[in-house]
């Protein structure tokens, strides 16, 4: 299945915190473990698990981070940028919508039907009403 558009720029945001995280961890001579257990240092004691222990960034998680697999929370990143004296924002750059074009393509078949393919933020109620359309014009086929 092809990627949207804001899907391809969440991937590569993902594949660039991943570069700069495993750049800095090797500067430092760091592991995935040193980074954990330095990041977790920065935890404040009130961050607890449901269970009543300290929350803790297990070796793991940064583990994923460096392969591009996950994205750390928000608390996560502030604690590891911490850890590596950097501005959260060096590691993952922030969400930008306004770099992504929406993207509106109609495909007709050889049998007169049309594919209609949409990737755009639009406002709440114009979605919502298209929306309907769209499953209106299937009742009355």
């Amino acid at each position: 299945m092809k990627k949207t558009q804001h899907e391809a720029h969440d991937r590569q945001r993902l594949l660039t915190f991943a570069q700069r995280l495993n750049r800095m961890l090797q500067e430092r001579h760091w592991s995935g473990a040193d980074l954990a257990r330095e990041a977790s240092k920065f935890v404040p004691d009130a961050h607890r698990k449901r269970n009543g222990k300290r929350h803790v960034i297990g070796r793991h998680i940064v583990s994923a981070y460096c392969r591009a697999e996950n994205e750390p929370s928000s608390a996560n990143l502030s604690y590891i940028a911490r850890a590596l004296g950097v501005e959260p924002s060096e590691l993952l750059l922030p969400r930008n919508r306004v770099l992504l074009k929406p993207q509106v393509q109609a495909i007709t078949s050889l049998d007169g039907k049309t594919r209609l393919i949409v990737d755009a933020e639009l406002d709440t109620e114009l979605a919502m009403n298209l929306i309907q359309q769209i499953r209106d014009s299937f009742n009355r086929t």
